[in-house]
């Protein structure tokens, strides 16, 4: 402890030289690091792209007030994944809810989980499981959705078909 309180508010323990921390603050740990420090190598997937982390919780005991310890099995997700880390804009959640709420990443692929793997064959994989392979990309795009509507309900990210 320095200054005669502790800034963690018991969330750290360093024993025999080595520094634990709990799953919370491990959380806002990363959280400010994924944000800040241009080493990391998912620096240009947050800090790098203007994710930033409000200045109050730039202080523990803040986000710790905001959020509450971090319930076990969930993590923090951005309900607005352009925007930034603070009160408003975080939740804690469970993979599945943070895996549907991720940003879609712009590809050469016209679909998700189709991949050419000859002139007139594509493949489909929803969430490594292999659906097959089609004669026709849109076809199998269509099995794709079947799929992740099967594993993922209303929450699934479905290819829209009209617009490709």
């Amino acid at each position: 402890m320095r200054g005669g309180h502790n800034k963690t508010h018991g969330h750290t323990l360093k024993t025999n030289g080595k520094c634990y921390m709990s799953s919370t603050y491990s959380t806002w740990s990363n959280m400010i690091q994924r944000c800040t420090n241009k080493n990391r190598p998912d620096y240009p997937y947050y800090g790098g792209r203007g994710i930033t982390v409000c200045d109050g919780w730039r202080k523990f005991e803040n986000f710790l007030k905001d959020m509450g310890v971090k319930p076990i099995g969930l993590s923090i997700d951005r309900i607005d994944v352009n925007g930034p880390y603070n009160m408003e804009n975080c939740r804690w959640t469970d993979r599945k809810t943070q895996r549907m709420n991720q940003r879609k990443i712009t590809s050469k692929k016209r679909f998700l989980g189709v991949n050419k793997s000859s002139p007139n064959t594509w493949r489909v994989y929803c969430k490594r499981k292999y659906l097959g392979s089609f004669e026709s990309e849109v076809d199998a795009a269509v099995a794709y959705n079947i799929e992740a509507i099967k594993q993922f309900g209303e929450l699934a990210q479905l290819n829209n078909l009209g617009e490709k």
